[in-house]
């Protein structure tokens, strides 16, 4: 098995009816490889929510940061797919 560490940027757009807003988050994965399969995967997530909160109050917190972890996992699904990987989900470790 290997261990690879790779860093993203993905996009999460919400459209606010007046403004298209498009939040750009980092992503740094840290997975192992065993042939082309996924074995297990560690991700960190950072965005920038307190200026968010503060430039758009009326933003659900728990509903954005639900968005943000669902559009962070189709993106890495994605990512993967593209590179031929297989992944198994069940031991998914979340920090940050």
């Amino acid at each position: 098995m290997i261990w690879v560490v790779e860093r993203l940027i993905v996009y999460h757009f919400i459209d606010l009816g007046f403004e298209m807003l498009k939040i750009p988050i980092r992503v740094e994965v840290e997975y192992g490889l065993e042939g082309s399969t996924v074995t297990s995967l560690s991700k960190k997530t950072l965005y920038n929510l307190p200026y968010l909160i503060k430039q758009y109050p009326k933003l659900n917190q728990e509903k954005l940061n639900t968005a943000i972890e669902q559009t962070v996992k189709k993106e890495l699904s994605d990512h993967f797919k593209v590179r031929g990987y297989t992944y198994r989900n069940q031991e998914e470790r979340k920090d940050g």
